[in-house]
């Protein structure tokens, strides 16, 4: 057994209450989760909110493993060419 079992709880080994800095990661990290699943939630609604716009799209999204490489190639360019 520990002779000093005020020690026990340094490091800890035990203590129920986490250091300042452990407090702070792990509030972080839940704050970090949090803004990654608003974002996530809210790029899924734009998503949902463009393809009920463009229904077009839905046709190219289920037909776009079907397409050959130089065609995607060119629709990726081509989307990409609009934003300049």
């Amino acid at each position: 057994m520990n002779a000093h079992p005020q020690n026990q709880y340094k490091n800890g080994g035990g203590d129920s209450n986490p250091s300042p800095q452990i407090h702070n990661a792990l509030k972080n990290k839940a704050l970090t989760e949090n803004a990654e699943s608003v974002l996530s939630d809210t790029l899924s609604d734009a998503r949902t909110e463009t393809l009920k716009n463009h229904p077009e799209l839905i046709v190219l999204i289920e037909r776009w493993d079907t397409l050959p490489e130089s065609v995607r190639k060119q629709i990726i360019e081509l989307a990409g060419a609009s934003g300049q």
